[in-house]
This record gives structure tokens, C-alpha cells and sequence, in this order.
């Protein structure tokens, strides 16, 4: 019988035994996640305080058992170098399980409410953050998943009293966060100039020590962009696209489309569709254009340039070199008439650099500085062009009632420079050539009230008079002799004026 009860005995002495065991392990572990939880409000700070290398308080916090975590509000970091950053609630959700990996896992994060002011040294530019410098502290968890709203960052202006250009993300996903880690995010913002909403998703990652080569790649979608200016242009954009590289140098590429662009005070919208390759340093804003093609009606433009800095005030300069091989000076000119046609129709060629500076006024700021020529160009304006056309009809040697009973188109070549400051754009070294006349101008053409008012003088054979009729004619003819040069040519001054919609030719009148 004793023999029989001994198993018995051995067994329920394990149970105990296993029992005790558990039951010490379990107060072990209870007493270390007390007394070394990674959640304890001291240990949070010190670890934020660590990886930010930022001074920390937090208003309230409260830390969770079961699951492990916390949440915290009212949160507020600043550092030496003036970067304040406020947080309205943080909430982080952990396993036991993930507490016991290395480096330890945490499966959920929550931010709300975030607001980064960024500073700007004397010179205007951003300040580097004392994160940069940072010193080593607990070791670095990883997160599962990062979700975040209403983050806001906010640049400090270069010029006291202006506002700060301001950054809004409305969310994000981030996964797999943690040091030397590829991050994949998805994220909506609102881009501030042009006002804008973007949707961009991809990969970042891992971080070297300069932050500026971390790589990073993804594609974005741009929408209900707002390019409307103060006294400018108007339209809204859409673009798409992908970019990769380091943050300081993401090469860009992709299209972009305004259905309706608008120059303020024309009466014309026109298509503009883009193709676009761009080299963006992520860290200052600045970009490299590196190629751009934009084509709207019967004309495309091909551009390169750059946006920087602008070095006398806030904001970037756009300085672009364009060229048009293939193009319509009437497209050009309907972007700056209210009349239901150009001034003039032709095919165009064009090259010139084109500067931006910031600020309002896109037609008052617009620099300019180029050579066109235009080739088989015809005004629109009867009174403008019949003179021509009856001026090289009788050049040809054909009568004035010939002239009248089957008139002649005559069409002109016409080359020149261009220079644009202040809304006016001076028109320099001006020759155009047509059957039997030759000649030279100069003058401006308002961009902002779209006046024109040029002077010169043509060469013909053709007989002036032949240009009208009454009494006109008669005055016409007899001012010929005096205009009559030894080759039996004759230079006849004229002057085109009014408003570039309808302008008025005189020709014989000074």
C-alpha cells in the first residue's frame, strides 16, 4: 500500500513544486515591469529626451498594464537651437511578448495634434535642430505601426512680420519604424504654395548619420492645386509622378495639367499639358528643372531652369531658359487679349530667360529678356493689315483698282528682341520684311494694361497712296516726293498705338 501511495506522493510534491516556481517567475516578471517598465512616465521622458536631444515635459500621462503602454498628453519639446514642438496626445499600445524581443516591438502608435515651429538663423536659413547632435541614451524600440493627424510644420519667415509658410499633413501610415529601418509611409498633406492637396506613399530610409543622403522613393499625386496670383494668372493644376534618391537631390518625373489657365484680364483659358523631370533638395526647398515640356494649342515650350532662394526677399525665384521652335505667335497673344482674336496670327520662334522673383503681381515681377521671329505674320485687324497688303500690292506693280477689285494678302517676316521689367516689355531692333517693304521699329506693349505703341519706318517701291482713297490719298501722294530716296525707293515712318487687341497702323504721320 505505502508502495502504491509513493507515486502518488512524488507527484503532487512536482505539482507544488511547479506551482512555486511559476508563481515566483510570474512575481519576478510582475516586479521587473514594475520597477523597469520601459512605460514609466520617467523612462518616456528620458527616452524621448535621448533620441530628440530636446529639453521634455509632459502634461498628463497615464500608463496602461494590460496591454502594456501609455497615453500622454499635452507633450512639449524645445532645444538650443529654438525648434518647438507640441503634441496633443500620444498613445502607444505594446504586447509583453514584443517587450521581450530585441530590440523590443511596438505593434501600434497613435499622434494627434502636432505642431513643429522651425527657425531661421540671421541669415535666413533654417536652423539644424539639436537632434543632430544628440546624445545615446535607452536603447531605440521599433514601431509595427505609426498612424499620425494634424501635423503641422511651420517655417519661420525670412522677413520679421510676415507669416510662416506653413506645411498641414492631415495623416499618415508609417510601418516598420525604428533606427536603421526602411520605412514605408502613405501620407495626405496640404502644400502651401500653390495651395494644394497631395497624396504621396512609398519608402524611406534607413537614416545615415547626415541625415540629408537617407534614401528615399514613392510616387505622389497633386491636386486642385490653386495657381491663382493677385493681379496674375489663374488655373488649377493636377500632377502625378514618381520620384527616388537622397533627400537632399529626389529626382522627380511626371505630368502635370491645367485645364483652364488664365492670364488675369484676357478672356481666354487655354489647356496647358506638361511633362516634366525635377531634381528637389528636400532639405532647403530649392529644385533643378531639369527638363520641361509644356504644349497648349498649336505650340509647345521647352524650358530648364531652377527655383532657389530668392537672395533680397522671402520665398523662391524661378529663373527658367525657354525656347519655342514650333509655335503660334496667336496662342502667345491670346493669353494677353480680352478681344475674341489675336492681334496677329503666324507661326513663332523664340528663345529667352524668364525670371520670377516672389511675392504678388505675376505680370508686374516678370522679367524677361529674348529674340523672337515670326514667320508669315498677319494682322487681324483690317485697318491694320489691308494698308500693308495694298502697300506691297503696289510695290508689285499692281493698280489701285486691281488692288481693290482683287486684293493681295501680303504676310511678314518679323525678327526682333524683347526685354520685360515692371509690366512693360520693350520691343528692340524690330525688322520686318514683306513683298516690296522692308523696315525697322521699336516700342512697348503694356503687359498689364495691353497698349501697344511702336514707331519706325518702311522701304518700299510701292506708292503711298495706293494705301487709301479721298482725300487721304490726295495728302498721301504729295507727301511721296519728300519721302523719295535716290534709288527711286521711298521710307515712309508709320506708328502702330491702341490697345494690342486693335491696333491702329498710320503710316506718313509722324
Amino acid at each position: 500500500m505505502q508502495l502504491l501511495t509513493q507515486p502518488g506522493r512524488w507527484l503532487r510534491r512536482s505539482v507544488k513544486i511547479a506551482v512555486a516556481v511559476v508563481a515566483a517567475l510570474f512575481l519576478a516578471t510582475a516586479v521587473l515591469v514594475v520597477f523597469f517598465s520601459p512605460f514609466r512616465q520617467s523612462s518616456v521622458r528620458q527616452r524621448i529626451a535621448a533620441q530628440a536631444g530636446a529639453r521634455v515635459e509632459i502634461g498628463r500621462y497615464q500608463q496602461r498594464w494590460f496591454p502594456p503602454g501609455f497615453a500622454a498628453g499635452q507633450l512639449h519639446l524645445t532645444d538650443d537651437a529654438g525648434y518647438d514642438l507640441t503634441i496633443e496626445s500620444l498613445s502607444v499600445t505594446a504586447s509583453y511578448w514584443g517587450l521581450l524581443r530585441w530590440p523590443p516591438v511596438i505593434p501600434r502608435i497613435e499622434v494627434a495634434g502636432v505642431r513643429l515651429w522651425v527657425p531661421r538663423r540671421v541669415d535666413g536659413e533654417l536652423k539644424k535642430p539639436t537632434v543632430a547632435h544628440r546624445k545615446s541614451g535607452p536603447a531605440s524600440m521599433v514601431g509595427g505601426a505609426v498612424h499620425l493627424e494634424r501635423l503641422s510644420v511651420q517655417l519661420q519667415a525670412k522677413v520679421a512680420g510676415e507669416p510662416a509658410t506653413e506645411f498641414l499633413l492631415r495623416e499618415a501610415f508609417l510601418r516598420d519604424v525604428g533606427p536603421r529601418r526602411e520605412v514605408s509611409y502613405a501620407a495626405t498633406l496640404h502644400y502651401p504654395k500653390p495651395p494644394g492637396e497631395v497624396q504621396v506613399q512609398g519608402r524611406l530610409g534607413p537614416v545615415p548619420e547626415d541625415a540629408r543622403l537617407t534614401p528615399v522613393s514613392g510616387s505622389f499625386t497633386f491636386w486642385n492645386a490653386d495657381l491663382t496670383t493677385r493681379n496674375g494668372i489663374t488655373g488649377l493644376l493636377a500632377a502625378s509622378g514618381k520620384f527616388r534618391g537622397p533627400v537632399s537631390r529626389m529626382e522627380f518625373s511626371g505630368t502635370a495639367d491645367v485645364p483652364r489657365f488664365q492670364v488675369l484680364g484676357s478672356s481666354h483659358t487655354a489647356h496647358l499639358g506638361a511633362q516634366f523631370e525635377v531634381k528637389v533638395n528636400g532639405v532647403t526647398g530649392d529644385a533643378e528643372l531639369t527638363r520641361i515640356v509644356t504644349r497648349f494649342n498649336d505650340t509647345t515650350v521647352l524650358a530648364a531652369g531652377s527655383v532657389a532662394a530668392d537672395p533680397e526677399k522671402d520665398g523662391k525665384r524661378l529663373t527658367l531658359s525657354a525656347s519655342v521652335e514650333q509655335g503660334r505667335v496667336d496662342d502667345l497673344l491670346l493669353l494677353f487679349t480680352a478681344r475674341p482674336v489675336p492681334a496677329m496670327r503666324g507661326a513663332i520662334r523664340l528663345q529667352g530667360r524668364f525670371v520670377v522673383p516672389p511675392g504678388p503681381g505675376f505680370l508686374r515681377k516678370l522679367q524677361v529678356d529674348g529674340d523672337f521671329a515670326i514667320h508669315g505674320g498677319r494682322f487681324t485687324n483690317p485697318k491694320t493689315q489691308t494698308p500693308i497688303d495694298r502697300l506691297s500690292a503696289s510695290a508689285a506693280g499692281v493698280e489701285k483698282g486691281e488692288q481693290r477689285a482683287h486684293p493681295r494678302a501680303a504676310s511678314a517676316e518679323i525678327r526682333g528682341k524683347v526685354r520685360a521689367r515692371g509690366g512693360v516689355a520693350r520691343l528692340e531692333n524690330v525688322e520686318m520684311e514683306a513683298p516690296g517693304i522692308a523696315g525697322s521699329a521699336a516700342g512697348t506693349f503694356g503687359l498689364v494694361d495691353r497698349r501697344i505703341a511702336m514707331r519706325g519706318a518702311i522701304r518700299t517701291g510701292g506708292k503711298l497712296g495706293d494705301t487709301s482713297s479721298g482725300l487721304k490719298s490726295v495728302v498721301l501722294k504729295g507727301m511721296q516726293a519728300l519721302m523719295r530716296r535716290r534709288d527711286g525707293g521711298k521710307v515712309i515712318p508709320f506708328r502702330i498705338a491702341g490697345k494690342s487687341s486693335r491696333p491702329e497702323l498710320r503710316m506718313g504721320i509722324r
